[in-house]
């Protein structure tokens, strides 16, 4: 990931709905204090190996916040700020205070993805709150931590018994269940711009949705992913259908649709307050999907993942990066992005986090309940289009609200074609 960085900005956000107007000077205590406390600062990166980085080498370090102008929209923010790259010495982390017209205000965070994972970047904005919450009292949540074990340390027991041959047979094999995957075509390879698309669906939708996978024995993730291969099975249909037929090449005709998952749980130690990257990934190919039903494609999805989860495969597909970390110096750097497209042929990817019962869906301390402090009214995740997957629909659910970010590369999808994408979505959702 670091490696497509340096071709690449590969930058995510979050951002937070907060009661009142924006305080800079009062974010700055708690942006900085937080980050002190954690120890981040510019990563020492080794470029040399696979082997990560150091972010406790130089000491804690200042990330950059500003108020956005005004009639700025999360949307634009985000359609700028995705393109950025973090340069070599800054830390890679950006705030921004975004005001809304209903009196409340958004922070939004941008940051480096090869860096933290989302569920990293969601604990180092709950310090923040808290101490933008509480500025006079001292945070009761333990302090983030940059210090782990190594990787194979964690998760070396998934790749017995021999590591070199446990990563060639799963990469074969991941080859050849990507066989017959359709391939995007990518109108200008690099081309690597992406743009965000933001829908608040109505409130109580999620109940249905809950109801409709509890109703056919599947998990609200396997509905969504039920919902987005019907509709980006639509959207290719054409291309699968017309795709010439080549004498002893595969068909190419089943649309992949990838799930990023969070590999924590697999982890010989607690992980839980590591600021850091633990994700991996799966792909489900799906024939015709526009064609099937949702409760014959939600058993499909459901079973395939159940069988994956099962052998392992979520930690194993991270070696999948480690081969292709190997392999990066021989392409030429024009040629990075096609080999990552032609490895993993996705069409489109899915990241879902249920936020109901956190920290963003309590009601504010009561001890402070007289002092009318600030408080969260919403909460959205940004997951970026890259090397892997073009375009990506990011929900996140706070118990009765359901929020969709997708994000999309402009070289993959035009803008029209991205509405078309999220309306064709929600259509299908909002007909549960």
């Amino acid at each position: 990931m670091h490696r497509w960085k340096l071709t690449a900005a590969y930058n995510a956000g979050q951002a937070m709905q907060v009661s009142g107007a924006g305080d800079l000077a009062r974010w700055r205590q708690a942006i900085d204090a937080t980050l002190h406390e954690t120890g981040l600062c510019a990563p020492d990166v080794d470029r040399h190996s696979f082997a990560t980085f150091d972010m406790a080498k130089r000491g804690p370090g200042i990330a950059a916040l500003s108020t956005a102008p005004t009639g700025t929209t999360l949307n634009a923010l985000y359609n700028t700020e995705l393109q950025v790259p973090f340069h070599e010495g800054e830390v890679p982390l950006r705030f921004f205070i975004v005001p809304r017209n209903d009196g409340s205000h958004y922070l939004a965070a941008v940051y480096d993805h090869w860096v933290a994972d989302s569920r990293a970047m969601r604990c180092l904005m709950q310090r923040i709150f808290v101490r933008y919450q509480q500025p006079d009292k001292p945070s009761a949540l333990p302090p983030l931590t940059l210090a782990a074990p190594p990787f194979l340390e964690l998760f070396g027991r998934h790749f017995k018994p021999w590591l070199p041959w446990t990563i060639a047979s799963f990469c074969i094999r991941g080859l050849w269940h990507h066989r017959n995957a359709h391939r995007m075509n990518l109108r200008v390879p690099n081309d690597y711009q992406s743009h965000l698309l933001y829908e608040a669906l109505p409130e109580g939708l999620i109940a249905r949705v809950r109801a409709y996978a509890k109703a056919h024995d599947a998990s609200v993730n396997d509905l969504f992913l039920a919902l987005m291969g019907q509709v980006m099975g639509e959207f290719t249909a054409v291309d699968r259908a017309n795709k010439r037929r080549r004498l002893f090449h595969f068909r190419k005709n089943k649309v992949g649709l990838g799930t990023i998952v969070d590999i924590r749980g697999q982890a010989a130690a607690n992980l839980d307050d590591v600021f850091g990257l633990y994700l991996s990934s799966y792909t489900v190919l799906l024939k015709d999907p526009e064609k099937q039903s949702l409760p014959v494609l939600m058993k499909t999805i459901a079973d395939d993942t159940a069988r994956y989860k099962k052998g392992g495969g979520t930690v194993r597909a991270f070696s999948a990066m480690v081969a292709a970390s190997m392999f990066w110096h021989l392409y030429r750097p024009h040629n990075h992005t096609q080999m990552f497209h032609k490895t993993v042929p996705v069409i489109s990817g899915i990241s879902n986090v249920n936020m109901s019962g956190s920290w963003v869906d309590r009601p504010r301390p009561v001890d402070l309940a007289h002092t009318d402090p600030p408080e969260i009214l919403d909460y959205l995740r940004i997951s970026p289009a890259g090397p892997l997957i073009p375009l990506v629909f990011t929900l996140t659910t706070i118990n009765q609200r359901l929020s969709l970010c997708m994000t999309y590369r402009t070289t993959a999808f035009t803008d029209a074609e991205g509405q078309q994408i999220l309306r064709a979505f929600v259509a299908r959702l909002a007909a549960l």
